[in-house]
């Protein structure tokens, strides 16, 4: 006859020799993290668009996470600034344990005048089901408002061309 004797939650005996078992391991709650607490991006004097931007966000629990949006949300005193920001993108809606995600977006900064709005991520998550990132542009302004046409045109500035 075989006996079985539970020694501990993660241990047998079997004929007086001991045999470990796996125990399972505590379940981590669905949680969803971005790449960034905070982003500071470049501004362009010129205006234009500049390149898409792709922030990373982690369901780094063991339950699926479902992402149901993304958008920029203004900041106070900054209400007009969502104007130059693209509605984001999520390549991803349904996000397994330990994948990944990315939110997709462009901006402009007109004039050089710096930006500040949230990236406002929602989703199911037991954890952080809202993240709010912080977003902003750096004010970029040239120094001497001659230059304005050398930085946004290619013309020529001070000394240059002869």
């Amino acid at each position: 006859m075989l006996r079985l004797s539970l020694v501990s939650s993660s241990a047998l005996v079997f004929g007086g020799l001991v045999v470990v078992v796996g125990g399972c391991a505590e379940r981590v709650p669905s949680e969803l993290r971005p790449g960034f607490d905070a982003l500071v991006l470049e501004s362009n004097f010129c205006g234009t668009e500049l390149p898409a931007i792709e922030l990373l966000v982690r369901n780094i629990g063991d339950d699926p996470v479902q992402l149901e949006s993304a958008t920029f949300q203004p900041v106070a005193d900054h209400e007009a600034d969502v104007d130059h920001f693209s509605a984001p993108e999520l390549d991803e809606t349904k996000l397994l344990a330990e994948e990944e995600a990315f939110v997709r977006f462009t901006y402009s900064t007109p004039g050089g005048i710096g930006q500040k709005v949230n990236l406002v991520i929602t989703s199911n998550a037991d954890v952080n089901p809202t993240l709010s990132i912080p977003t902003e542009t750096v004010e970029f302004l040239p120094a001497d408002p001659a230059d304005v046409d050398r930085v946004c045109n290619g013309g020529e500035g001070e000394g240059e061309g002869e």
